[in-house]
């Protein structure tokens, strides 16, 4: 299936409403339909993997195109350095956690002995949201490199 035919699917699935509940739970990305994750998750097994229609979901920039993105890639093609470009883009913690449960810790790349020293947030308390879901990231790299989520 095309990414178009995706998008005008994700377009029909979704639900002003679950925006609005959303923001209540601090997800505000700048894109959002509202269709609800049992749907995405439906929609992701009927697609099946797909490493080149995954790239062109992330690259719509909207949240929930970008959440089915990580269930339907593959893993096995996913390099390094796209998990380090998606992570850059993480704009709310739900895109950030949907990203490394679904898909990221799956790689042959989720994981190191160490973070990077930007994200020690007892240095950092008052860190602003927008760095949030990076920490997120760089921690669940951590901890995976610890067996710490197996």
């Amino acid at each position: 299936m095309r990414c178009g035919e995706v998008l005008n699917i994700l377009k029909k699935l979704g639900d002003p409403r679950n925006v609005e509940g959303m923001a209540r739970f601090g997800i505000k990305p700048a894109v959002a339909l509202g269709v609800p994750k049992p749907a995405l998750r439906k929609l992701a097994k009927d697609l099946g993997q797909d490493h080149h229609l995954a790239q062109r979901l992330w690259a719509s920039g909207m949240h929930e195109s970008r959440v089915l993105a990580s269930m339907v890639d593959d893993p096995v093609k996913v390099t390094g350095a796209q998990m380090e470009a998606w992570a850059n883009d993480f704009d709310n913690w739900d895109i950030c956690d949907q990203c490394c449960m679904n898909l990221f810790r799956y790689t042959n790349h989720a994981c190191w002995a160490e973070p990077p020293p930007t994200i020690h947030m007892w240095r950092y308390p008052q860190l602003p949201d927008d760095e949030l879901p990076q920490i997120r990231y760089h921690l669940f790299r951590m901890f995976k490199a610890r067996n710490w989520l197996d």
